[in-house]
């Protein structure tokens, strides 16, 4: 009994001595992170603020979002966070265990400068809340309330989202995103979108998630249910279906591989309907370290082009090109495709840069790389409908285009410095 007793005892005394160490190692990683986070072009970080009591703290961080435009005033944002410290947390939203939980109140100082009904709008509608757990993982939930708002005959319905993404500490971030959609009508104009979904599971190899230098290897998946819009002059909707944007990601040998895939169900416009849009592209053959170097490159440049354009950083940009170009990357379009009433329009293609050609030093020796290859098709009767027959025709008396079985068709080639089309060489 007695030395139940003596255990009961230490534990109590390590539940209450426990959370005072905890949170002075909390303090040391928040702060941290906030100076890896200034490093980012377009943050920065104007104030911060930790205070910490044995078992909770409070942490106050004011931050500017570079908004990189002339026309918009930059967005200051204050975030309050409320934390309480482990091992044992007992929070609004249950019972955790970890070293600490948060729960954040954001504040944007000059929205008003936006839309001075949107603070009021979103005020307590926002709830951001993070798990910092014993193996320094990081767990953070956004959940947004539904808004319904009917303004100036402006009707609005932001219907909720909810998310959670986990950044662990060997730099792992994986998580998903859901928002039921919104609707907005503003007179005779409007526009619905449905639900969206954002589902990710990438690994950093490179770089940081903080300071824009990330470079990831993984998959993702991006969907939009459905998207009207409708305008005051035709009073006719534009609406699409089902619209995904896909990838994924891999490092093989030193050489980053990238896969995307493009589709929507349909596209139904006035007078035109087209289904199965498609396209997939595969980059292969991208050096890491010229991927890096160019990563690290562009993160130095707002969104100034003229800061891009002196004779200096061109130099610049233009040994990393040759960084690329060495590496021998290639672009194949395997299929870009869409279903029309008059039939398919099919395409593909692909753009290589021979390793054995391509002279670094020698820029002119990239023609001699360079190697295209496309073809493509379409329904006679749907270009007739665009009404481009007429020029299609002249392409097919110069051979360029070919007519066969109603459908128009060519086949493009680029290879040591010479274009063809249709077998026809074209001078350069």
């Amino acid at each position: 009994m007695n030395k139940l007793i003596k255990i009961v005892m230490v534990v109590t005394a390590l539940l209450l001595v426990l959370p005072k160490y905890i949170g002075s190692l909390v303090e040391t990683e928040h702060q941290n992170t906030l100076d890896k986070l200034s490093k980012n072009p377009v943050i920065e970080i104007k104030e911060k603020n930790f205070i910490s009591h044995w078992f909770s703290g409070l942490a106050t961080t004011e931050m500017v979002i570079l908004l990189q435009d002339n026309t918009l005033e930059d967005l200051t944002l204050v975030i309050e966070e409320t934390l309480s410290f482990g091992p044992i947390i007992f929070a609004d939203d249950g019972l955790h265990f970890g070293l600490s939980h948060s729960r954040a109140h954001l504040n944007f100082k000059n929205i008003e400068a936006l839309d001075p009904d949107l603070k009021e709008l979103i005020k307590d509608k926002i709830h951001l809340s993070s798990l910092f757990t014993f193996s320094k993982n990081v767990i953070v939930t956004l959940v947004v309330d539904e808004v319904l708002s009917t303004r100036r005959a402006n009707e609005m319905h932001f219907k909720p989202v909810n998310s959670e993404f986990t950044i662990t500490r060997d730099n792992r971030m994986y998580g998903n995103f859901h928002w039921a959609g919104l609707s907005f009508k503003a007179n005779e104009e409007g526009i619905k979108v449905g639900e969206v979904s954002f589902n990710v599971d990438q690994t950093l190899i490179d770089g940081s998630y903080y300071d824009g230098t990330a470079i990831t290897v993984g998959e993702f998946d991006f969907v939009i249910g459905s998207l009207v819009t409708t305008d005051s002059i035709t009073n006719q909707p534009l609406t699409l279906e089902s619209m995904s944007f896909k990838g994924t990601s891999n490092v093989v040998e030193n050489q980053l591989k990238i896969a995307l895939n493009y589709h929507i169900d349909t596209i139904d416009s006035f007078e035109h309907k087209l289904s199965n849009v498609n396209l997939d592209v595969e980059v292969d053959s991208l050096g890491l370290e010229a991927v890096k170097s160019l990563n690290e490159f562009l993160s130095n440049f707002s969104a100034d082009a003229n800061e891009l354009m002196t004779p200096e950083n061109m130099q610049k940009l233009g040994a990393i090109i040759e960084k690329l170009l060495s590496s021998g990357p290639s672009i194949t379009v395997s299929d870009l495709s869409v279903e029309t009433a008059q039939g398919n329009i099919l395409s593909t293609g692909s753009l290589k840069v021979d390793q054995a050609l391509y002279v670094p030093t020698n820029p002119m020796s990239l023609l001699q790389a360079l190697q295209v290859d496309v073809t493509a098709e379409a329904p006679e009767k749907y270009i007739q409908k665009l009404g481009l027959l007429p020029a299609a025709n002249q392409y097919v008396e110069q051979g360029l285009l070919l007519k066969e079985n109603n459908k128009l068709t060519t086949k493009v080639d680029f290879s040591k410095g010479k274009l063809t089309v249709n077998s026809i060489v074209i001078p350069l």
